[in-house]
């Protein structure tokens, strides 16, 4: 298993023990001393054209059908927290003032 100890890329061996690892590779541990171990797991993405919007007034679905409308969206949407939202018509919502 590949181990990073300080930035240090280092092989433990199978059922190897942590202190054993560190008694092999010579990494001495103080007395108090505290050893946390983080591991490493692999990121799914979702892709998702559905977004909830909360209002005052309740909450809404928007789903995008166009790519490139949910394109512009993804890179704006963090935008309009805390804007005030109206509808135009009951097809089009409106946000800002």
């Amino acid at each position: 298993m590949k181990v990073i100890v300080d930035g240090t890329e280092m092989e433990a061996h199978e059922n190897e023990c942590l202190g054993e690892f560190f008694n092999r590779v010579g990494i001495k541990i103080k007395e108090g001393h505290l050893v946390s171990v983080k591991r490493k797991i692999e990121v799914e993405r979702i892709s998702t054209n559905l977004y909830e919007v909360q209002t005052s007034r309740g909450k809404m679905i928007l789903r995008w059908e166009c790519v490139q409308e949910l394109n512009r969206w993804k890179q704006t949407y963090r935008n309009f927290e805390g804007c005030s939202v109206r509808w135009a018509t009951i097809d089009a919502v409106v946000f800002g003032p």
